[in-house]
């Protein structure tokens, strides 16, 4: 089972995807957006959406970390 990310959700293009557990994060943008090399690499091997958000902005995709408070 997929742990969920405590530091919110990866929001990429507008909306188009939501995460909160990592594993979807990385399996849906390497099948949908093509990801892949040493870079893409270094991201998934960090486990943080944060990293998999700065990669996407710097490839031209629109993504952020939306944080909930409780």
């Amino acid at each position: 089972m997929e742990k969920e990310n405590e530091n919110g959700t990866l929001v990429v293009n507008c909306g188009v995807y939501e995460f909160t557990r990592f594993e979807s994060a990385v399996r849906t943008l390497e099948q949908e957006d093509g990801y892949e090399g040493e870079v893409w690499e270094m991201g998934v091997a960090s486990g943080d959406l944060e990293e998999l958000s700065e990669f996407s902005n710097a490839n031209d995709l629109n993504a952020e970390i939306i944080t909930t408070i409780l």
